[in-house]
């Protein structure tokens, strides 16, 4: 994903990082800047900054993606026929076994 959002040129200010961590604090209770602090001191600052760049990259992939339809294939068609055809006759078993099984005298 790094090399992607390099090649897209995402790169993530202070701003951005100081703005989610401000609402996730604000999430929490707790004060922007000593979240921040803590964030430093261990370690899990990098980390959200690696985030914050990949969820930018996903929806830069996102607003750019072209979607197109494509009709299916005969052999996918055929697959669901073969798979709709299993399931019924799985669904019909149990109902033909109870038919067959004797009624018990009292």
């Amino acid at each position: 994903m790094d090399k992607v959002a390099d090649k897209l040129g995402i790169d993530v200010s202070e701003e951005e990082i100081n703005g989610h961590i401000a609402q996730i604090a604000l999430q929490r209770g707790q004060r922007p800047e000593r979240m921040r602090e803590q964030m430093e001191r261990d370690g899990s600052l990098a980390q959200f900054k690696l985030e914050v760049r990949q969820n930018n990259c996903i929806a830069k992939l996102l607003e750019t993606a072209k979607i197109t339809e494509k009709k299916p294939d005969k052999k996918a068609k055929k697959a669901r026929k073969t798979a709709k055809k299993s399931a019924k006759k799985t669904a019909e078993k149990p109902a033909r076994a109870k038919k067959k099984q004797p009624k018990e005298s009292s």
